[in-house]
């Protein structure tokens, strides 16, 4: 067996944790698209992928620790309610109000979403049998 020198010192912890609402920064925004085209349409959905760093106890034990989570949102489509919320709660209501009014036509640059505060309702959901973090909706700080 090789001899190896792991570098553990940026884990992320993925545990579940308590169901809540916790004041989170976002400290980073990157563009994404979905996986699968839409079966109606045959279109891939466009999207942004927040991430979103925040303090929480973890669900098994009530260890309270600093954690990173993303959620993905929509940007067109039908699934987009996440995004407008986004902004509103950020202090972009008036872009998200241009956006409404003229879809497809009013640009915005995600950077300035980073440092940004927001309170995150964090919720658990099972995926491929574990408990995992979800951020379902998000409140103004």
């Amino acid at each position: 067996m090789p001899v190896i020198q792991p570098d553990v010192s940026e884990m992320t912890d993925f545990q579940a944790s308590r169901p809540n609402t916790y004041e989170a920064v976002i400290k980073e925004v990157i563009g994404v698209r979905s996986k699968e085209p839409n079966k109606n349409t045959g279109k891939y959905t466009n999207g942004i992928q927040p991430t979103f760093e925040f303090k929480a106890p973890r669900l098994a034990d009530a260890e309270e620790r600093l954690i990173t989570r993303r959620k993905w949102l929509a940007i067109d489509g039908k699934g987009t309610f996440s995004f407008d919320q986004l902004l509103r709660c950020t202090g972009f209501k008036e872009i998200a109000d241009s956006m409404k009014a003229s879809p497809g036509s009013v640009a915005f640059d995600t950077d300035d979403l980073v440092g940004k505060r927001v309170q995150v309702i964090v919720t658990t959901v099972t995926y491929e049998g574990k408990l995992q973090d979800d951020i379902d909706s998000f409140l103004p700080v």
